[in-house]
């Protein structure tokens, strides 16, 4: 009779700490450097749009959402050091080395992972 009344209590604590767990290992896999560094590319889509679209394609705009991730970051680079587009121009110049070191960071992670494919939103 005893161990019938301390059954739940004892479940009641291994949820809270099996749950307690999970939450320590999600936090453990988020990846803030990736987070901001998709944040700032959603600069980029504003204007780097997905070539599949006829508009995107006649613009001039290149695409750099399919990129392999070492030509990326010598364009990222060759742009950063001299552009023709004054807008890109400024938008490079304005970012810091943490600024840069997220960008290249989420472009890295979203070749390694394709199932991050899409230009962010």
């Amino acid at each position: 009779m005893r161990n019938s009344r301390l059954r739940p209590r004892y479940l009641f604590i291994l949820g809270i700490l099996i749950s307690a767990a999970a939450n320590i290992s999600t936090a453990q896999t988020r990846d803030p450097l990736y987070e901001y560094g998709k944040h700032l590319a959603s600069t980029c889509a504003a204007c780097h749009v997905d070539r599949t679209s006829g508009a995107a394609r006649r613009s001039g705009i290149p695409d750099i959402w399919e990129l392999p991730f070492a030509e990326f970051k010598q364009k990222f680079f060759d742009i950063k050091k001299k552009s023709a587009n004054p807008a890109v121009r400024m938008t490079v110049s304005a970012l810091t080395e943490e600024d840069v070191k997220a960008i290249l960071h989420y472009f890295e992670r979203r070749e390694r992972d394709k199932s991050a494919i899409a230009p962010p939103s």
